[in-house]
């Protein structure tokens, strides 16, 4: 099962925290009723080793305030805001800082697109990662690109897509898993992808020192489908 592998993974690699993109779960009739938060709780929390921090990007299938409202009283689900920044500390020294990006309602939220501005402006980790439900394409990367040139943003990491994919954009990387543990959906492919796969549920394993940052594609039996790692400030794709 999906879940149980993650856990070993977990524990192999003794994983600090969890980074969720997006469509885990709705909460009650106001908010749709697609998954049971206390179910998605209890399947992914029932290996020791994933009752860790669980850092949530808002999805499009549900209104963030259901996940706002659960998260403020869960011990492990965290999302303080549908758009907020965590500073991670590096056990080898350093940092990382990830930006939660609500990309449903990016282009038509100025106050949104002025903190994200603010958010990169200030980033003064070794690497700054961005997190969001969708791949930023047409208006919403006209958007995006020119603000993760202008502020170094190393990486973008998104869901949505159904497929397990990695490009990259005038030196940022994309890193797409949308196929976590639900790969039911219609799966888009993007056409300058530098690797692809549909016919997998899984997850990445992300591996971070100050010099690189490693993301590994694993399946449900823990096997590496693909590995990506970026060195530095210069984004180098190698297996």
């Amino acid at each position: 099962m999906f879940e149980e592998q993650m856990g070993v993974t977990a524990e192999e690699y003794k994983t600090k925290f969890v980074v969720s993109l997006g469509n885990d779960f709705n909460i009650g009739p106001l908010f749709g009723t697609r998954f049971s938060v206390m179910n998605f709780q209890d399947v992914f929390t029932s290996h020791p080793s994933l009752r860790i921090p669980w850092y949530m990007a808002v999805g499009d299938y549900y209104k963030p305030e259901g996940h706002i409202m659960y998260a403020n009283i869960s011990e492990y689900l965290i999302m303080p805001a549908p758009y907020f920044t965590k500073k991670i500390l590096l056990p080898s020294g350093g940092s990382i800082d990830i930006v939660f990006l609500h990309t449903k309602t990016l282009l038509y939220d100025q106050v949104q697109e002025q903190w994200l501005e603010r958010s990169l402006a200030n980033n003064t980790a070794n690497w700054c990662i961005t997190v969001g439900h969708h791949l930023p394409e047409n208006q919403l990367r006209d958007l995006l690109l020119p603000l993760f040139l202008q502020y170094g943003v190393d990486a973008y990491i998104y869901g949505h897509d159904y497929v397990g994919q990695y490009s990259e954009d005038a030196g940022v990387a994309y890193i797409g898993n949308g196929v976590g543990g639900c790969s039911q959906g219609l799966p888009k492919i993007q056409d300058q992808a530098l690797w692809t796969r549909l016919d997998y549920d899984g997850f990445i394993l992300h591996r971070v020192s100050t010099l690189q940052m490693e993301f590994m594609f694993m399946d449900t039996k823990g096997n590496i489908l693909e590995r990506i790692i970026i060195q530095g400030k210069k984004k180098a794709r190698s297996r």
